[in-house]
């Protein structure tokens, strides 16, 4: 059976209930065909050597070991090792360790998730996963304008505005700025969210889905798709008076985290294109006036 494994990686769903307690074959099995460690017996999942070996060759094989080695912190720091991803499952006590977090969100930053709420506000996490809450202390608030820079606050906003930042991702949203424009009551009126150098959106009270669609918390429309009322044109005022900060906060951030070379470069080609836009803004009015003082 074995041969007929090495020759179809497939062959392994005709084997028989016995070839599956039998760890060289499972072990063998799932070299070919990453996902067959589904099939092996209780009794190996139980297995404590097995487990660690096979999550050495495929981290995901952790959501079948039993609850017991799923609570073993050294199976469990081989399996984020090899797939970070693995975390979500691991015990809670084991995602509320924090050598064991780090490792998982150095191998892929989007097992933040599965953190506890501790870890998720940990410094050094957020610097390993590379979110950008991690580099938010340089950015200070603007007026009214203020900076959410942790989970709860973020959520909080959610919930005093009745919209869907309440269900705010933290690991797919780990490049967006949120700020918030706080009223004279200290409820917010509006709330930005900033990437890629520009507003992708502005959110108002009740406004629980993303314009333009995206991500259910961090929405990719654009802010002229917000709706229009009084004093809108004014918080879209303040809002942009905030950019240039936002642009150099967000560019510091991506040398920091030295990730995605392409977007850092996209946005140093759109902070040249607004520099030559504005200078020909400039020399169209001094033109104007020429034109004027000149007839």
């Amino acid at each position: 059976m074995l041969a007929a494994v090495q020759r179809n990686g497939y062959a392994h769903r005709y084997a028989s209930a016995e070839l599956w307690s039998d760890r060289d074959f499972v072990l063998a099995v799932v070299q070919q065909n990453a996902g067959a460690h589904r099939y092996a017996s209780a009794e190996l999942q139980a297995d404590r050597d097995f487990v660690l070996a096979a999550v050495q060759q495929d981290g995901y094989a952790l959501r079948y070991a039993s609850a017991e080695l799923q609570a073993d912190r050294e199976v469990v720091l081989a399996a984020v090792q090899q797939d970070g991803y693995a975390l979500q499952y691991a015990s809670a006590g084991l995602q509320a360790d924090r050598e064991v977090v780090l490792a998982a969100v150095q191998q892929n930053a989007v097992a933040l998730r599965y953190a506890s709420a501790q870890l998720q506000r940990d410094g050094a996490v957020l610097k390993a996963s590379k979110h950008i809450f991690a580099d938010l202390d340089r950015l200070a608030d603007h007026g009214q304008l203020k900076v959410l820079r942790t989970l709860a606050s973020v959520q909080e906003c959610g919930r005093q505005m009745n919209n869907c930042l309440q269900a705010y991702d933290l690991a797919q949203c780990s490049r967006h700025i949120l700020v918030k424009l706080d009223g004279d009551k200290g409820v917010p009126l509006a709330v930005g969210s900033f990437a890629n150098g520009e507003w992708e959106e502005i959110r108002y009270p009740n406004n629980g889905d993303s314009r333009g669609g995206g991500n259910r918390a961090c929405g990719r429309g654009s802010a002229a798709a917000a709706p229009r009322s009084a004093g809108t044109k004014g918080i879209l005022g303040q809002f942009n008076a905030f950019l240039p900060a936002l642009r150099g906060c967000e560019l510091f951030h991506l040398r920091n985290s030295g990730r995605d070379q392409h977007v850092l470069s996209k946005l140093r080609w759109l902070e040249c294109a607004r520099a030559v836009l504005l200078f020909f803004k400039r020399v169209c009015v001094l033109c104007r006036l020429a034109c004027y003082f000149s007839t």
